[in-house]
């Protein structure tokens, strides 16, 4: 079985025209079936373009087989990015409708993987994939790292489908901020999300999926940590995380 990928759809809506989908890594036109395989994980990127430029709406993806994702539909209340799905059944042809909010059911074009014959895939831990702890002690202000729980130093060398997770040794308002780039991600886990906050009162953040996996533009990101410790905000040094 080939290596899974990721794929990013990105998709314009503009007016009554057809909605043109793309490849988010390496900008191609999607004009027929997307062509993936068992384990592979799809998400979507929807914008649509009005008089005074784009907007992310609220949008929900409906899928015609449950079997595919393990889902009916994929709401993405926020709009943007939604969260990937893994595919799980290998099929001829499966059908989706994009509806976005205000404006209803734009298209409905097909995802292909294989021949029709049902193939339940079990996702497992694939040996390649590692694990990664970032460090922060606030005191001295100094960042640390270990892979697999063995010390490591920077830069961070990951691959996709790696974990990454940032810890703070102490203080509130706990977030990682990747420095902006020419990349064609904002960071190694989100292509629009460079801004990275724990939840109220935590000091533990992730574990973050690096799912940028072909971006041809960049493979260097630079972040930070920021905290508020005895009241006043605290700034990390940079640190690197490069792709493998």
């Amino acid at each position: 079985m080939p290596q899974p990928k990721n794929v990013l759809l990105e998709i314009i809506v503009s007016g009554a025209a057809t909605p043109q989908v793309f490849s988010y890594y390496d900008r191609v036109l999607v004009t027929g079936p997307l062509q993936v395989n068992v384990g592979d994980r799809v998400a979507w990127y929807v914008t649509v373009a009005f008089a005074d430029g784009r907007r992310s709406l609220p949008y929900t993806v409906n899928f015609t087989d449950t079997s595919f994702f393990g889902v009916s539909s994929l709401p993405v209340a926020a709009g943007g990015t939604s969260p990937f799905l893994q595919v799980l059944a290998l099929k001829g042809s499966v059908s989706y409708s994009l509806d976005v909010t205000g404006i209803g059911c734009v298209f409905d074009p097909e995802i292909q993987s294989g021949s029709g014959n049902l193939v339940i895939y079990t996702p497992a831990r694939h040996d390649r994939v590692s694990t990664f702890t970032v460090t922060w002690d606030t005191n001295t202000n100094v960042m640390t790292y270990t892979k697999g729980g063995a010390p490591g130093t920077f830069p961070i060398k990951v691959s996709d489908l790696d974990t990454v997770t940032f810890i703070a040794t102490a203080g509130s308002n706990f977030s990682i901020l990747f420095a902006p780039n020419f990349n064609l991600w904002a960071s190694p886990f989100d292509p629009n999300t460079s801004q990275f906050p724990a939840a109220a009162g935590a000091l533990s953040l992730g574990p973050l999926t690096v799912t940028d996996n072909a971006d041809g533009s960049g493979t260097q990101f630079f972040f930070s940590g920021s905290i508020v410790v005895n009241n006043k905000t605290v700034t990390s040094p940079s640190y690197e995380i490069d792709l493998a």
